[in-house]
């Protein structure tokens, strides 16, 4: 399971980014986790409901300001603030591929009946 995190998110793994249970750090960082957590959240979410194009793209933003904020030396973030960002952006990326997925189901269609 640690080598298919490690390829998926190719996740930095540094310790004080990073969760642990019983003594030993999880495979993935905070927001590598959130964001593992929001894709499974995601699926079962979308079997009842979408979201909107734009709630996906709100839903982007928390994410990218604490990232980018962090990047560039504004504040340094918490796991929690990691942890919960990644979950929205990981919810909504699944959400966001599902839309794109019935975008182009529905492209396809149209220009088929164009036939």
């Amino acid at each position: 399971m640690e080598k298919f995190l490690k390829y998926i998110f190719y996740c930095h793994k540094l310790p004080e980014r990073s969760f642990f249970y019983k003594g030993t750090q999880f495979p993935i960082c905070a927001r590598c986790t959130g964001i593992c957590v929001g894709y499974v959240l995601g699926i079962v979410y979308a079997f009842f409901a979408l979201f909107s194009w734009l709630t996906v793209l709100i839903a982007f933003i928390p994410l990218s300001i604490d990232g980018m904020g962090q990047l560039v030396g504004y504040w340094e973030s918490t796991n929690t603030r990691r942890l919960i960002t990644g979950t929205i952006f990981g919810t909504a990326m699944i959400h966001f591929i599902v839309l794109n997925a019935q975008w182009g189901w529905d492209l396809g269609a149209n220009i088929a009946l164009q036939l």
